[in-house]
């Protein structure tokens, strides 16, 4: 999604739809200064989720206005989809442009075990000024880690697992660049179909865990760029 971002910012397009399955909407948005959102799995439909149920569809766009029109036209069920999300019968531009109320904000810079990054200094300033900034709002603004265990290492077998069945369902496979054809290898070699049936049920636990933050907090801010 790095192009519609680029697109985007530059002003050859109002908006752009992009797909996440690890940031991939994220990530470009915040490289931007653009805002992306990665919708909750089946809020926007697709028969045929991308990595094991990682990637979703969504919105880049400059305004939150506009993520919201773009994902007031996205969302909904297709047939097939295997994870729709409840129906939703409002209108997120409506919600986003209603009067915001006082939100408990968990602020996090922790980097999940597993994960090859670190926050650098401008980084963990815009962070900390961000959450300056919402707590002179009105917000009540606390330090908050989410309980990720070793989600990293669960989410990296899932991805290179993804990109070996987009791989395998190619006319020419040969034909993918030598990195890409080494992480499909990669998928096909570390995660058995036995492994891959394993990861699908212990996600469902993992992401249970994380979500309990979510009992106390309406919100967390995370950098998005580590």
């Amino acid at each position: 999604s790095g192009g519609s971002a680029a697109a985007v910012a530059g002003g050859l397009v109002a908006a752009a739809t992009g797909s996440d399955g690890g940031g991939s909407i994220r990530i470009p948005a915040a490289s931007c200064g653009l805002v992306g959102m990665k919708p909750t799995r089946g809020r926007v439909g697709s028969a045929s989720p991308g990595w094991l149920g990682l990637s979703t569809y969504g919105a880049l766009a400059r305004t939150v206005s506009d993520s919201a029109l773009m994902l007031d036209v996205m969302h909904g069920p297709v047939p097939g989809d295997p994870d729709p999300a409840p129906a939703f019968a409002g209108s997120y531009v409506a919600a986003a442009a209603a009067a915001p109320q006082s939100l408990r904000i968990a602020v996090s810079a922790k980097l999940p075990r597993g994960l090859l990054g670190k926050v650098a200094t401008d980084q963990r300033t815009a962070w900390e000024r961000t959450a300056g900034l919402l707590s002179g709002a009105g917000h009540d603004v606390v330090q908050r880690d989410p309980d990720y265990g070793l989600a990293q290492v669960l989410f990296a077998q899932m991805w290179v697992r993804g990109i070996h069945e987009d791989a395998r369902g190619l006319a020419a496979p040969e034909d993918l660049e030598r990195s890409t054809r080494q992480m499909a290898t990669a998928g096909r070699v570390l995660v058995s179909d036995r492994r891959r049936a394993s990861l699908l049920r212990t996600r469902a636990r993992v992401a249970a865990r994380i979500l309990t933050l979510w009992d106390e907090c309406d919100v967390l801010l995370t950098p998005a760029v580590a």
